[in-house]
């Protein structure tokens, strides 16, 4: 599989608090973290919203980071894609 790293093309990177950064596969995401804006819009079914590449890279990568082995943490990024999905 391959990895999409397209952080610095992301509108929001200079800025984001985010722990994790779908588009770059860095950071683990603990509960309770700023979740990135971009995913959650993803999640919710609202990909108009979201930058194509950043889009490309969150739907390449999800399967990556909302493995198993991340058990832990991830939960909230998993738990927008139960809640929406």
């Amino acid at each position: 599989m391959k990895i999409i790293n397209v952080m610095h093309e992301c509108p929001k990177f200079e800025h984001c608090n985010s722990a994790y950064c779908p588009a770059e596969m860095s950071g683990r995401h603990l509960r309770g973290e700023q979740i990135c804006t971009y995913f959650r819009k993803y999640a919710k079914g609202q990909v108009d919203d979201v930058p194509s590449v950043i889009l490309s890279a969150i739907i390449e990568n999800q399967s990556v980071f909302l493995d198993k082995k991340y058990k832990g943490f991830m939960s909230q990024y998993k738990d927008l894609l139960k809640k929406y999905n």
